[in-house]
C-alpha cells in the first residue's frame, strides 16, 4: 500500500512540474508577443512602495467628463516577476472624482523596461483615450462618459 501512495505521489509531482512551467506567465490579455495587461482589484502596499513618482494625463482633449490616467513604473532594481515576465507599471483609469474607484491595470514585458503614456483624440464613443508605449510596442486604454474601460476596443472593466 505505500508503494502504491508513494508511486501516486511521484506522478502528481511530475504532473505538477508539467503543469506549473507550462502556465509560467501573468494572468491576464497578451496584446503582443512580449507585453500582457492584467487588471487587478489590490496593490499592496510593499508593491506601491516599489513604483515610481507618478506621472498623471489629465484630459484635454476628451470631451466632458474627461478623465485621468496615472502611471506609475516599477523601479528596475525591484519589480516584480513572474516567469520570466517583468512587471513594468501600474495604470488607473478614472474621472478622477472623490469617492471613485478605477480601473487598475498592472502591464507585463518580457525584458525589463518603462512604459510611457499620451493622450490621443476621443472617437464618438469615447471620454478619454489614451496610448500606452512599452519598448516597440504599443496599446490603448478608453472609456466612455458612463466608465466603461476599453483595451485596444475590448471591454476590461468599470470606473465606479
Amino acid at each position: 500500500m505505500r508503494a502504491w501512495f508513494a508511486g501516486l505521489t511521484a506522478v502528481l509531482a511530475s504532473a505538477s512540474l508539467l503543469t506549473s512551467e507550462a502556465v509560467a506567465q501573468p494572468t491576464g490579455l497578451q496584446v503582443a508577443p512580449d507585453l500582457i495587461i492584467e487588471t487587478v482589484d489590490q496593490i499592496s502596499a510593499e508593491e506601491l512602495w516599489h513604483l515610481s513618482i507618478p506621472q498623471h494625463v489629465a484630459s484635454k482633449a476628451g470631451k466632458p467628463p474627461g478623465g485621468v490616467v496615472g502611471l506609475w513604473n516599477y523601479g528596475r532594481e525591484n519589480r516584480r516577476t513572474d516567469g520570466g515576465w517583468f512587471a513594468v507599471c501600474i495604470l488607473l483609469d478614472g474621472f478622477g472624482d472623490i469617492g471613485e474607484k478605477p480601473v487598475a491595470i498592472r502591464v507585463w514585458s518580457r525584458s525589463p523596461s518603462d512604459a510611457t503614456v499620451t493622450e490621443r483624440s476621443p472617437d464618438q464613443a469615447s471620454a478619454m483615450i489614451v496610448e500606452v508605449a512599452v519598448n516597440q510596442s504599443r496599446f490603448t486604454i478608453s472609456h466612455t462618459p458612463m466608465g466603461t474601460v476599453f483595451l485596444n476596443g475590448d471591454r476590461i472593466g468599470q470606473i465606479q
